[in-house]
């Protein structure tokens, strides 16, 4: 665990402000959990989300009951996070003038929001040459090499 941003359950980093609600994102996250912590509990109990979607989804939730009062805030940390559908932002993610929405980093970390689906299934066909199915293909949708 990085002591730069997380100095142990229910700690909260430096740069975090009253006026301001935080969620996090993390490769290491559950969405499960309630993402108002940037790392783990020690405890396992409780920590940052998995997916930009669930926090998306919890923002959401809380906007409709009118939960926030202050600026919202998510932030992601390392990782690669793949995609399978666009984040689709809306009126329901914006809050208001007083707490609207912030997508970043947290602060001097990089983490990739990626479309990419890793293929999977290798499988020898012969001399030096792999093959592997491609489920979505195979149902009629397209694949292109945009090169």
């Amino acid at each position: 665990m990085d002591a730069r941003y997380h100095r142990g359950a229910g700690s909260r980093p430096d740069f975090e402000r009253q006026t301001q609600d935080y969620f996090y994102v993390s490769t290491k996250g559950n969405d499960s959990w309630s993402g108002t912590l940037p790392a783990k509990a020690s405890d396992g109990s409780d920590g940052p989300f998995a997916t930009l979607e669930r926090a998306q989804q919890e923002i959401r939730r809380r906007n409709s009951q009118g939960e926030f009062k202050n600026p919202v805030t998510i932030m992601m940390l390392d990782g690669t996070y793949h995609m399978s559908q666009p984040l689709v932002l809306d009126g329901r993610d914006t809050g208001s003038g007083t707490h609207p929405l912030t997508i970043t980093t947290y602060p001097g970390r990089r983490p990739v929001l990626s479309g990419i689906r890793p293929v999977a299934g290798w499988k020898p066909y012969k001399e030096n040459i792999l093959q592997c199915d491609l489920p979505r293909v195979n149902n009629g949708d397209t694949f292109s090499n945009p090169s």
